[in-house]
């Protein structure tokens, strides 16, 4: 796989895009009689997004030479869909047209080259049996009681109750940490996941979420009391990536050890998290990425910083990061980490 390869890929993809989609989904009609009576308008729109998305991904990860992360990602969101009713057989004829029409247009080379990625689903992910397990059923970390009693509440939209629970056990059995640690994170990925298992709404996946934040910056007064160093920290999601609580717990947990601290939130524009380095002298960036179509642009932010000669450390994490142990290193980070634990004993080595 080489540049030029890459270039046409994209070329491709990204030229009549719309046209692409749409043959894709017409085709896959044509192979399955009776589905295009079944779908309203609503549902045709959702099936050219989804569409797009299996190509944003296979561009992403072709891109990055990871044809694993794209066997990840078509497990992922074959349990999604799944679990709306799309049948195991639509999904698999959906991606099995999406590399015939690939196939039948781009040139030989290009075509050798995505084989594998086509190959590598056909083995696992579009082949095998998948389970989305909850941390509730596996009982990992979700062993804590107060954990238990606040996904409860929240699940419950007891947005009272919720809070009471985080700030009644502040400084009586719980940190701050253990309470991001052990209560807020992992219920966090639970919610995630009933969400994934269409046992939640989005609009109570949402409500969750917010409720989970509201609570974060009723902690901040007692983040914010430890005396500072000097050290100075900006944390944000990528563009397009709306995904915050995460790197928001990384922030505090700086803000904790004493760091200046700059939060910037999610889908941040690369431009605009240049501006705020630069003009904050800052020591570390440290940024996530939830879905594998946000590394390319973490990646472009790492070389932007090093074309403007900006005195500045990378720390990435997320999702793509933990499935792949060399990814960070491969797009030109300066290190990676799993945790907000972690990230502290590696922020603090990477600018001392």
């Amino acid at each position: 796989m080489g540049t030029e390869a890459i270039n046409m890929l994209k070329q491709y993809l990204v030229t009549g895009v719309e046209n692409l989609v749409t043959k894709i989904l017409d085709k896959t009609f044509n192979r399955l009689p009776g589905l295009k009576e079944k779908y309203e308008k609503y549902e045709k729109e959702k099936a050219l997004e989804d569409i797009n998305f299996h190509l944003d991904h296979l561009f992403t990860c072709y891109s990055l030479g990871k044809p694993k992360l794209f066997n990840e990602y078509v497990s992922w969101t074959r349990s999604l869909l799944e679990t709306r009713g799309i049948t195991y057989k639509e999904i698999k004829i959906t991606f099995e047209t999406i590399k015939d029409i690939l196939f039948s247009k781009l040139p030989e080379r290009v075509c050798l080259d995505i084989r594998e990625y086509f190959e590598i689903i056909e083995d696992n992910a579009l082949n095998k049996k998948i389970k989305v397990e909850t941390l509730l059923d596996s009982q990992t970390k979700l062993e804590d009681p107060l954990a238990v009693e606040y996904l409860d509440a929240l699940l419950n939209k007891s947005r009272k109750e919720a809070t009471e629970l985080i700030l009644n056990a502040l400084n009586i059995e719980y940190t701050i940490k253990d309470l991001y640690l052990r209560v807020i994170q992992p219920v966090q990925y639970e919610i995630g996941r009933l969400w994934q298992l269409n046992e939640l709404s989005v609009a109570k996946e949402h409500y969750c979420t917010a409720t989970t934040q509201m609570i974060i910056s009723n902690l901040y007064p007692f983040i914010f009391s430890t005396a500072k160093i000097d050290k100075t920290l900006i944390a944000t999601s990528i563009s397009k990536d709306l995904h915050e609580v995460g790197i928001r717990i990384v922030a505090d947990f700086f803000e904790m050890e004493g760091w200046n601290t700059y939060f910037l939130g999610a889908n941040t524009p690369i431009k605009s998290i240049i501006n705020e380095i630069k003009e904050k002298n800052v020591d570390l960036l440290a940024v996530s990425a939830t879905l594998i179509i946000y590394v390319e642009a973490i990646q472009d932010l790492i070389q932007t910083i090093k074309d403007e000669n900006i005195d500045v450390k990378v720390l990435v994490g997320g999702y793509p990061f933990n499935l792949d142990p060399n990814l960070w290193q491969e797009i030109g980070a300066d290190a990676f980490a799993p945790d907000p634990e972690s990230a502290i004993s590696i922020g603090n080595n990477l600018v001392n």
